[in-house]
């Protein structure tokens, strides 16, 4: 068993969640875990003064997970999160911590009730990996830590090269995409359906999952276009001859997983990372050319048919056309690209960007923190987009490098109290 350090920042008073006006409505406390040296644990532990968390923290212990006090420092690892009731404040924290679902989050209710009226759907949807109530807490303890060693183990192979280099992407859907695919292939010899639209990569991750698969004895991938083969010999063509081999249940003979792959409409934030993915492996130059702002925007807001493939092919052409050991300028894009831009750019229109926000409007969410949720996701795309480099996203944004830090220590103050 992995052995798993949680460290703690003890606040006297607990961490109380507020509504605007101020009025009490939801207490819990949050485990950090993290990792010892590149893969071990660390974690953050914030304490609600009412909670029995002594006692927690040594049934924890008893199953690997040990805690000490440290200075509290929001990273992005694994949490626990323990709460006594759910409400839009626990929420609001789920979504904060756990990155709309990219880092992952394991909930944990102290009482049954807390679960209530289907209240397990609204935390899963907020953004956490899973939920559990602490009705037996050395068993649910040791679920705790069969669920940390297993999302170990998949996360470090989505964040393998194997992964990172073929399968390019950071973006919510993308990363859980991953996931459900590393987890299938590796832990399991269940078949898998992939589907999607033409160009989001399903033959990429039929190959990631067949060089994933651990059993020994497995033989070679291959490949067959269906649309080659006729419907009533389909039977003929992928189980023989044998008398028997085949019923009319095809479907749910190769469908015991299925995986949808998202299009690029739905991981526009993974769209620059995949251009520049492209532009270095079609660059002869030692660093590739990069792109300038104004080309950024119009890969940004165009639209993508043909999704990934669509995108290489743009990229591509777009390399053809370039001279000089500056960044690819607007006029590397082909003149007959060129009549869409004045349609495509800027424009903030899109559907998913609408839906968001009517959802929230629906809520009954402000329109204050509609902003604030808004400005703090601009905050997140423009640090992942430059790889965490702050004065890079500051220019990005148009701000200062002080004014984003300051935007993302409001944003962590958020994190812990609505």
């Amino acid at each position: 068993m992995l052995k798993q350090t949680l460290i703690g920042d003890f606040l006297p008073n607990g961490v109380v969640f507020r509504t605007d006006h101020d009025r009490t409505i939801s207490r819990a406390a949050v485990i950090r875990v993290g990792g010892v040296g590149r893969h071990g644990y660390y974690a953050h532990l914030l304490v609600a003064k009412d909670f029995r968390i002594t006692t927690i923290q040594q049934i924890l212990a008893g199953v690997g997970i040990e805690s000490q006090n440290s200075a509290l420092e929001l990273v992005s690892r694994p949490a626990l999160i323990f709460f006594e009731e759910v409400t839009d404040a626990l929420e609001d924290m789920i979504r904060r911590v756990s990155r709309n679902g990219i880092e992952r989050v394991l909930a944990i209710g102290l009482r049954r009730a807390a679960l209530a009226d289907g209240s397990a759907w609204r935390i899963l949807a907020s953004g956490a990996s899973d939920v559990l109530v602490w009705d037996d807490p050395v068993k649910v303890a040791g679920s705790i830590a069969a669920r940390l060693e297993r999302w170990d183990a998949v996360d470090r192979m989505v964040d393998s090269p194997v992964v990172r280099e073929n399968l390019v992407g950071r973006s919510p859907a993308w990363v859980l995409l991953l996931r459900q695919i590393v987890e299938i292939a590796h832990f399991t010899d269940a078949s898998v359906l992939i589907v999607g639209e033409s160009g989001t990569g399903k033959e990429l991750l039929a190959r990631l999952i067949h060089k994933l698969d651990a059993r020994p004895n497995k033989r070679e991938l291959v490949l067959l276009d269906c649309t080659t083969i006729v419907p009533e010999l389909s039977g003929t063509e992928f189980f023989g001859h044998e008398r028997g081999a085949f019923t009319r249940d095809f479907y749910y003979r190769i469908a015991s997983h299925i995986c949808r792959v998202p299009t690029l409409r739905e991981r526009t934030d993974d769209i620059i990372p995949l251009a520049q993915h492209f532009l270095k492996r079609f660059s002869s130059a030692e660093e590739p050319p990069g792109f300038d702002a104004p080309v950024r925007e119009y890969l940004l807001s165009r639209g993508y048919p043909g999704n990934v493939r669509d995108l290489q092919r743009v990229v591509t052409r777009m390399s053809h056309r370039h001279v000089g050991r500056g960044p690819i300028t607007m006029g590397d894009i082909p003149p007959e690209e060129r009549s869409t831009l004045d349609s495509q750019l800027y424009n903030l229109h899109d559907p998913q960007f609408g839906s968001a926000i009517s959802r929230a409007v629906s809520s009954g969410m402000g329109l204050r923190k509609i902003a604030r949720r808004v400005i703090e996701t601009a905050v997140d795309m423009a640090m992942q987009q430059e790889s965490g480099n702050i004065k890079r996203a500051a220019k990005m944004l148009g701000i200062t490098e002080r004014a984003l830090q300051m935007r993302r220590a409001t944003s962590r103050r958020h994190a812990i109290s609505s």
